[in-house]
């Protein structure tokens, strides 16, 4: 049998005497490993070492640093790749350069201690669970490019209040499930489909405002498991599926009001009809 050979760690130490332990990787960098001095707080990792690009970070490769609580990240390869981050519990800010695209699956999950978010201008995609558990966050700003939010990505965020969700155009199934604190959702004209049960469990979550979007997919359970009251709709959702008003809204038992912001006072479903729905009852103009 072959026997490989791990290759022995090159190091490179930066101006504050960070230790930053690195294998060559598809024509940059990989790092491994980091030690960080105990009066260090922030962890700015370089975008290259010897004038090769840093592209990739080992799997949880600052955990054990327990001094660190901010990180500064360099736009890497363009991916933020899956648990990076997981389970750092000390990590309180992270700061993304410009030139991330993805943020990959469970990056930050259970990062319990992380309050502030800088996103990049450059992000197309946070991938599934990437900052599930992060019990501490309060308030979001995501970017003003479109971009996707998977599935769970900020599920169980219990201390969230604010998400505005920039220029999102697919909002993916329980993205804010469990988010139990949540009382402000903003979104842009560029909002074009919300998947099953985004906001369930969303119990402080009364009144959502759709009225920039100018169109908007559902489908039979994106509001199930919610506590919404008041739905403010634009006149523009005349291209809107029809199970949000056969099944969509009649799932949500706690809707009360259904504002159209429509100068006639109208709304047309895809079939031409207009409808009216108050305490499930659906009547036809």
């Amino acid at each position: 049998m072959d026997v490989v050979e791990i290759p022995e760690f090159e190091k490179y130490i930066d101006k504050n005497g960070v230790v930053f332990n690195y294998w060559p990787w598809e024509g940059g960098i990989k790092i491994i490993s980091v030690e960080v001095p105990e009066n260090i707080n922030t962890l700015n990792i370089p975008e290259s070492i010897k004038g090769s690009p840093v592209i990739k970070l080992a799997r949880q490769f600052a955990n054990s640093q327990k001094n660190v609580k901010e990180i500064i990240i360099p736009k890497l390869n363009g991916c933020l790749e899956e648990k990076t981050f997981k389970d750092m519990k000390q990590l309180e800010s992270v700061t993304f350069c410009d030139g991330i695209e993805e943020i990959g699956s469970l990056c930050f999950m259970d990062c319990i201690n992380l309050k502030n978010i800088n996103f990049p201008n450059t992000l197309k995609i946070i991938c599934d669970g990437a900052f599930d558990g992060c019990s501490s966050l309060e308030k979001l700003v995501l970017p003003k490019n479109r971009f996707t939010i998977s599935p769970n990505t900020f599920a169980d965020c219990t201390s969230l209040k604010y998400i505005d969700v920039g220029n999102a155009a697919i909002i993916h199934k329980r993205a804010f499930r469990g988010c139990s604190k949540l009382e402000t959702f903003i979104c842009s004209e560029n909002l074009s489909s919300l998947e099953n049960g985004v906001f369930r469990e969303c119990d402080l979550l009364h009144s959502v405002d759709f009225s920039k979007c100018k169109s908007l997919k559902t489908n039979a359970y994106t509001f199930a498991g919610s506590n919404i009251k008041e739905f403010i709709l634009p006149d523009t959702f005349s291209i809107l599926d029809e199970t949000i008003f056969n099944d969509g809204f009649l799932i949500c038992k706690s809707a009360e009001k259904y504002i159209i912001n429509n100068p006639e006072g109208k709304f047309f479903t895809n079939d031409g009809l207009l409808y009216k729905h108050i305490n499930d009852e659906k009547t036809r103009f």
